[in-house]
């Protein structure tokens, strides 16, 4: 897996991500330079155990130690999204 974090004013410190459905969180690696105001990239390797769905998501903390918010605040509307936002796969057997 792989992505693209970015923390606003601050650097992206940290990059976690779950591949069931946020019941555990693990590092991903931190690739490139880290600077506030610039995306990061970041890139983990994901076996899966076996054929079926799951949910992946990835999280960000900035370099000031605020993590990305796992839920969308309704106050914000549609403007500012910047929650987590997991994704569903389907691994095939094979």
């Amino acid at each position: 897996m792989f992505g693209l974090a970015w923390a606003g004013l601050d650097a992206v410190a940290r990059v976690e991500v779950t591949t069931d459905g946020g019941a555990s969180w693990r590092d991903a690696e931190l690739v490139g330079p880290h600077a506030p105001y610039s995306w990061t990239r970041w890139e983990c390797t994901w076996i899966a155990d076996h054929a079926g769905e799951y949910q992946l998501a990835a999280r960000a903390t900035s370099s000031a130690g605020r993590p990305q918010p796992v839920a969308h605040d309704p106050l914000s509307g549609a403007y500012v999204i910047h929650h987590v936002r997991p994704i569903t796969v389907t691994v095939s057997a094979g």
